[in-house]
């Protein structure tokens, strides 16, 4: 019985990982990918939309991302969506497409970027702990209902952890793996 109940909520877990995933996707590293612009909202057509809704993003090389509207007569608008975020980058027009140069990682930007990575990972975390605090008062309702037995008890809470331990492990490799790329010169 407590079996379904954890195996029933592990979408929650893999839920939790995965919005880590692509948020991290969007944290700068020293190489340049479509993912830190893809999520920007432009004004167009008389609504908000995302980057990736109105054009084509690619990284042609480590240090630049190109931007190229489907619609030529929103390059304006674009640009001034991604002048408006804060991106501190230079955003040069091309005509009917955008460049965006990134400029080098100083020291001092990487660590802020690092405590940006450390307080994404924590939330994760605590997202996973919160989940795991749930399931837990329900299998101690069921045991208090005599549901399930004490022996079962002890055996939910070692599998419960065990599920945690198997996110939180893939949440360390994610965060040591954009550190590293992070940190890279």
């Amino acid at each position: 019985m407590y079996n379904s109940l954890i195996e029933n909520n592990e979408p929650k877990f893999k839920q939790a990982v995965e919005y880590l995933r692509n948020d991290l996707a969007t944290l700068r590293t020293s190489r340049a990918t479509p993912a830190l612009v893809e999520n920007i909202v432009i004004e167009a057509y008389g609504s908000k939309m995302s980057l990736r809704e109105l054009a084509t993003i690619s990284a042609p090389s480590p240090k630049q991302i190109l931007v190229e509207p489907w619609d030529k007569s929103i390059v304006k608008n674009i640009e001034k969506g991604l002048a408006e975020s804060n991106l501190g980058m230079p955003i040069e027009s091309l005509g009917d497409t955008l460049r965006i140069n990134l400029p080098e990682l100083s020291q001092e930007r990487r660590e802020e970027i690092l405590k940006l990575l450390n307080q994404k990972l924590e939330n994760t975390r605590i997202s996973i702990r919160n989940i795991r605090e749930k399931i837990w008062d329900e299998i101690q309702d069921l045991k208090k209902s005599g549901e399930i037995s004490e022996d079962d008890l002890y055996k939910a809470k070692d599998k419960l952890q065990e599920v945690i331990d198997k996110y939180y492990k893939e949440i360390d490799e994610l965060g040591e793996r954009r550190e590293e790329e992070i940190m890279r010169v």
